[in-house]
């Protein structure tokens, strides 16, 4: 949440690189802080909410300033960002009263947070395919596509590979942000359940 706040404030202080990746860090440290907690049987009924309002804050609410103040000479046509914090709580309120805790149901926040974030590192500060992109993925989020969680993952490839690979999307994400939108595609792939894993493994893999 910390890494959401300073987001926020960069943002207003026009920073977007650092904003962008503040958002990132505050994703990996959600990732972190969880897998901390059921590792060491710290989970608790407030930890649950806490997550959740954090989520909100880094992949909804920072993301949101950081688009909006971006675009602040594109005014009133930015407000439409505003369909990610929108989108981000539907999607976190569903997952938190949902009873299949092994998948996701519509795409995660953090690939939304990431694609734009990335988008922004890259210097790719055009209105119109920001702008397309966050609807696209504000749709997809309250939507019911089911993607695994890393819950479901980890069980195939080892919670090693599974820190190794975020570490290297940090890394990736840092030096070359656009490869990141190369990762989620192995993240979705890994997770064969899901429909558009499918559809990637079938028509464009095998």
């Amino acid at each position: 949440m910390i890494a959401g706040l300073l987001s926020i404030y960069l943002s207003f202080e026009t920073n977007w690189d650092l904003a962008a990746r503040f958002i990132f860090l505050g994703l990996v440290f959600d990732f972190m802080d969880g897998f901390v907690a059921k590792r060491t049987g710290c989970e608790s009924a407030i930890g649950k909410e806490l997550d959740s309002f954090g989520d909100f804050i880094v992949s909804g609410v920072a993301v949101f300033f950081l688009l909006f103040n971006l675009f602040s000479n594109m005014f009133p046509l930015n407000l439409f960002f505003i369909l990610i914090p929108i989108a981000t709580e539907i999607r976190l309120a569903k997952f938190n009263v949902q009873n299949d805790k092994e998948n996701f149901i519509g795409i995660p926040t953090f690939i939304t947070s990431i694609i734009l974030c990335a988008l922004v590192v890259a210097q790719i500060h055009t209105f119109e395919i920001i702008l397309g992109f966050a609807i696209v993925l504000s749709f997809l989020m309250i939507s019911n596509i089911k993607i695994p969680t890393f819950n479901t993952i980890k069980r195939r490839v080892g919670i090693v590979y599974i820190v190794l690979f975020l570490m290297v999307m940090l890394v990736t994400f840092f030096y070359y942000p656009l490869l990141i939108i190369a990762f989620i595609a192995i993240y979705l792939i890994i997770s064969k359940q899901n429909r558009c894993a499918r559809f990637l493994y079938k028509y464009l893999i095998r």
